[in-house]
């Protein structure tokens, strides 16, 4: 999903990383607070 979103949008291949760790930094927050 997120390398759809990253395309659609433009982002350049740092950027794209750069939201895909956070959202991975994300989800494991979520998981811990579970």
């Amino acid at each position: 999903m997120m390398s759809t979103l990253a395309k659609s949008q433009g982002l350049k291949p740092r950027e794209a990383a750069a939201m895909k760790d956070c959202v991975e930094v994300l989800s494991d927050s979520v998981d811990e607070l579970r």
